[in-house]
């Protein structure tokens, strides 16, 4: 299983005790998600987990942003997005969505960059 990336827990923590509901959008098999939030006690931080293999479409596609709309109750002018991939940003953009982009250096996008999730609230 992938490590968390540097600073991710922080980013929870700190996301958590500023009062911030905090979710996963994943493409991702069911049972290989359920492996990451139990190794990483993830389930402490985030409230609400909507994977692909669960809900039968996969990032870009418009409606796994509406399924985290319907699964969340959180209006999706109210989320922020963070994601390492353009076209995923650019879908949530088109359904509404702040976005970020991480840990890439991609000087022609138009989401702002986050080099490590630890330096979001800094």
């Amino acid at each position: 299983l992938l490590p968390l990336d540097d600073g991710a827990l922080t980013f929870l923590e700190r996301a958590t005790m500023q009062g911030f509901t905090v979710a996963c959008l994943a493409n991702g098999v069911a049972r290989w998600v359920e492996l990451l939030r139990e190794r990483d006690s993830l389930d402490v931080y985030i409230e609400s987990w909507v994977i692909s293999s669960e809900i039968g479409v996969r990032k870009p596609d418009p409606a796994a942003y509406e399924a985290l709309r319907r699964i969340t109750g959180v209006p999706l002018a109210n989320c922020l997005m963070i994601d390492d991939r353009v076209e995923h940003l650019d879908a949530a953009a088109r359904a509404g969505m702040s976005t970020a982009l991480f840990g890439v250096d991609e000087t022609e996008s138009d989401h702002p960059p986050l080099p490590r999730f630890d330096t979001l609230f800094s």
